[in-house]
């Protein structure tokens, strides 16, 4: 790939974040039963959706605010690809106790989430207009 496409797939990720977190803080409930199987009318299950769902709307507009302003994006796309890292591992973690889709899935996403971000964090001069 050459640097124009892989800004692309960078403003791409941050698209996705910032629109994934803004999903999470309107329907914080609907989010994490769709992440996770939890009761979406529980408080705290609320209280945690809506604080993923600020957390990736920040990286988003971070990695976007980056690209758009022509600075490195590099630290918002290994942010975002730590939190991805430990969605992950932590989604799987509660498969021992209730297995089954959707988590898998998830799970799969939050991975694949955390290779691109961290392999376009790694990729340099996404911040130069090529």
């Amino acid at each position: 790939m050459n640097q124009q496409d892989l800004k692309k797939l960078a403003f791409t990720v941050g698209f996705l974040r910032l629109g994934i977190g803004t999903v999470a803080i309107v329907a914080p409930g609907i989010a994490m039963k769709l992440w996770l199987g939890a009761d979406s009318k529980s408080k705290p299950v609320k209280a945690m959706g809506l604080s993923v769902g600020a957390r990736d709307v920040a990286i988003g507009v971070g990695t976007i605010g980056a690209l758009s302003s022509g600075r490195d994006p590099s630290l918002w796309l290994k942010l975002g690809a730590f939190a991805d890292a430990a969605d992950a591992v932590g989604t799987v973690r509660t498969f021992r106790e209730d297995p089954g889709n959707p988590r898998m899935l998830t799970a799969l996403m939050a991975g694949g989430f955390a290779g691109i971000g961290w392999l376009l964090s790694r990729q340099g001069e996404l911040s130069e207009t090529g």
